[in-house]
């Protein structure tokens, strides 16, 4: 009985350890990144803020932490490069014809552009899932394309940017 005490235990402090090291503000913010335009669209009853919720979870992965010029060149690499996938992706995903020649290039094209290093390799998988998300949703018009990628790529811009500002 005593080892599954000392067990407990250790876990237990290992737990408040790990709580005390959490960057609880970027969680938070993460959470606000994904959450508001799904809860939003919900209520309003729109399905097109579901591009926007996309476009802030690429954000939080593309946020890697470190220095800001290389926070703001991933996440600006993943807003333009992003917003190109997606209408692209919108565009080409209307026929099967188009959808594999062009998603074999994109794919090769990011993925060679990740021997450059930052800031394609962080953005660039993420890229690449923008795209694909594109090609598999429904057929629109190159309009509705070229607004679900921008909407995508705003937030996706937009969403860290006061932490760039914060004075720190």
């Amino acid at each position: 009985m005593t080892a599954f005490n000392e067990t407990s235990s250790s876990v237990r402090a290992n737990l408040v350890s790990l709580a005390g090291r959490m960057d609880w503000f970027r969680g938070l913010r993460a959470a606000v990144a994904l959450c508001t335009p799904l809860v939003i669209g919900d209520l309003v009853g729109s399905s097109v803020l579901g591009w926007a919720a996309l476009g802030g979870f690429e954000a939080i992965l593309a946020d890697t932490g470190g220095p800001y010029r290389t926070r703001l060149a991933s996440l600006a690499t993943l807003s333009f490069g992003g917003a190109a996938g997606l209408f692209l992706g919108c565009v080409a995903g209307r026929s099967l014809v188009w959808a594999l020649p062009v998603t074999a290039l994109f794919c090769f094209f990011w993925s060679y552009l990740a021997a450059l290093g930052q800031p394609f390799t962080s953005a660039g998988l993420l890229v690449q899932v923008i795209y694909v998300c594109g090609v598999g949703a429904a057929p629109v018009g190159w309009q509705a394309a070229l607004g679900w990628g921008l909407l995508s790529s705003s937030v996706a811009s937009g969403q860290p940017c006061f932490h760039f500002f914060s004075g720190r």
